[in-house]
């Protein structure tokens, strides 16, 4: 069932997820922004990049491998 949300903001529900991927690289995704280093908490120095799901929300994908 679709949920109503506001045009341009984050659907309702979880709208963000975590996902701990081995490279970003390896992954064919159309990223909202370039794969980018974050040295604060939680990624330490690893590289971090956000993708939109399937339905709207963000998935903010973080290079462990």
């Amino acid at each position: 069932v679709v949920r109503p949300g506001h045009a341009g903001r984050l659907p309702p529900g979880n709208a963000l997820v975590s996902i701990a991927v081995e490279s970003l690289d390896a992954l064919a995704l159309d990223y909202i922004t370039p794969p980018a280093v974050r040295v604060e908490a939680p990624y330490k120095g690893r590289r971090a990049a956000t993708v939109f799901g399937p339905a709207g929300e963000r998935l903010e994908l973080i290079e462990i491998g």
